[in-house]
């Protein structure tokens, strides 16, 4: 799980939450990119047999393809967010997605987002 925006005015609860395993990530001053593994969408997509083998829902997870690309745009004008309770927040991300290849690379070109900022894989992105 990868939580992009926390709320001070509600204690740290998440404003943004992307769910998944994280392959790849990146950033920049002016934007976050990553790639996940959907593992709450490859849990709903397999049997009641798999999802309740702890064992075969490992691998099933890690033997998908199954991807999707993010885009977040970071310190954009404030806006006004609501949260799954219905509480209001102010917000200086946009998040886009989820995203094929495809649609990310189209996306990427069309919100200003640099050429240099590559996906690095996520052990990568942490040591550097």
């Amino acid at each position: 799980m990868a939580v992009v925006e926390m709320n001070e005015r509600d204690k740290g609860t998440a404003g943004h939450v992307i769910n998944g395993e994280i392959l790849e990530i990146n950033a920049d001053s002016n934007f976050i990119i990553a790639k996940i593994k959907p593992v709450d969408k490859i849990r709903k997509s397999v049997s009641q047999e798999v999802s309740n083998n702890l064992k075969k829902l490992k691998e099933e997870i890690a033997n998908s393809s199954l991807q999707e690309f993010w885009i977040i745009e970071k310190n954009t004008k404030p806006r006004l967010e609501y949260d799954l309770e219905g509480n209001t927040y102010l917000s200086n991300y946009k998040v886009y997605g989820p995203y094929t290849n495809n649609e990310f690379l189209n996306t990427t070109k069309n919100r200003g987002v640099s050429k240099k900022l590559k996906l690095l894989p996520l052990q990568e992105f942490i040591n550097s």
